[in-house]
């Protein structure tokens, strides 16, 4: 199963998003995440790519090989624990991208309250460290820092989440009452 990188990556390209600038300027990705993964698309024959044209650019065009595994492949990540934001939000997308908009609510309720917990241990564990702090910092006192602030961001992400969960839901609401209406 290709990351959750690689088949956002792949779906970009079958959106027409065909160069790796392409992809920074229009979907937000970086350059150094976004040419190793169309090296590795192109290696297994999920992409092609043009020959080199000006400033060594090539587009890329999505193969058959390449959809079949976007199809397969995507909501296979809905079942897993990620607590990267951008890992998260990029499932999310696919499902959304595939047509399962009820999918993509669900996994970001269910990352949601995933985060929060994780958030929770990460506190418990930045407690802990302060609580053997001493005066002077030292090694600990950073690790302090970090497990602190990464449990608020934990905590900050899962209210996103849930918020862009409520939004999809309300969407999927009144698309169903203006089908209900036309019958």
């Amino acid at each position: 199963m290709s990351t959750s990188l690689e088949l956002f990556v792949l779906a970009m390209v079958r959106q027409g998003l065909a160069t790796p600038y392409e992809l920074k300027t229009k979907a937000g990705l970086s350059l150094g995440s976004t040419v190793p993964a169309l090296a590795r698309l192109e290696k297994d024959g999920f992409v092609k790519a043009s020959d080199e044209g000006a400033r060594r650019s090539r587009k890329f065009s999505i193969t058959a090989k390449g959809a079949k595994s976007l199809e397969r492949d995507w909501n296979g990540h809905l079942s897993t624990d990620v607590t990267d934001i951008d890992s998260i939000l990029r499932i999310a997308y696919l499902a959304w991208l595939q047509g399962d908009k009820e999918a993509c609510r669900k996994f970001m309720k269910d990352t949601a309250e995933s985060l929060r917990g994780w958030a929770g241990s990460l506190r418990a564990e930045a407690d802990r460290l302060a609580a053997r702090l001493g005066e002077t910092p030292d090694g600990e006192t950073f690790v302090w820092l970090r497990k602190h602030c990464d449990a608020a961001r934990a905590q900050s992400d899962a209210l996103a989440l849930d918020d862009l969960a409520e939004q999809i839901r309300k969407r999927l609401d009144k698309k169903q009452r203006a089908a209900r209406q036309t019958r």
